[in-house]
């Protein structure tokens, strides 16, 4: 048996094929489940780009400066404790302030220090407990490094990283005379 087409161009025959397109084809709305699965992935690619900013540089970047401090200011401070913010974002925009980053094991940090008389420094490398992605938020020391230098006026302590990690630096400088020494420390991933 053969099937039989028939061809109408009526404007009744016309109207009811647009009825029945629009029928068939259901408008696709914005749901509430829809609307809550977009929130959720919006909201996890802005927590892996936050922390991508911990562990890019360690592989981005072969030389990059870690921390600066001078006798009246520290870049980033580098604190744990939980202190009065005034502000309303400042408490966020202290989130951006990358205050420890990953190494691998091998690499090289050094501190390039200048002091205005001799000093007694200490220059410290802690690495934090391996948590994945917790090690971005909270620190736990695990070891630490630190070489003293006594009576120098300027020159360049260096450490080698043994395990991959994330790690942060710090410093202590205090003038062998007791009066406030002007310092300059630069701390760089080499």
């Amino acid at each position: 048996m053969r099937g039989q087409f028939t061809f109408t161009d009526s404007a009744q025959s016309v109207s009811q094929l647009k009825k029945g397109m629009t029928f068939s084809a259901p408008k696709r709305s914005m749901s509430n489940g829809r609307l809550i699965a977009s929130t959720l992935a919006i909201m996890l690619g802005i927590f892996l780009s936050y922390c991508s900013l911990f562990y890019l540089p360690a592989f981005a970047v072969d030389s990059k400066i870690l921390r600066m401090s001078s006798e009246s200011k520290v870049t980033p401070q580098i604190s744990y404790e939980t202190q009065n913010k005034s502000g309303w974002f400042t408490p966020y925009l202290d989130l951006l302030r990358v205050q420890r980053g990953y190494m691998h094991n091998g690499s090289h940090v050094e501190a390039v220090f200048v002091v205005s008389e001799p000093s007694e420094m200490t220059f410290i490398v802690t690495q934090c407990q391996r948590v994945v992605l917790m090690e971005i938020f909270k620190c736990t020391p695990i070891d630490q490094s630190e070489v003293k230098v006594q009576r120098k006026n300027s020159g360049i302590v260096s450490f080698t990283i043994p395990n991959a990690g994330f790690y942060y630096v710090s410093e202590s400088i205090q003038s062998v005379s007791g009066a406030p020494a002007e310092y300059s420390v630069i701390w760089r991933r080499k």
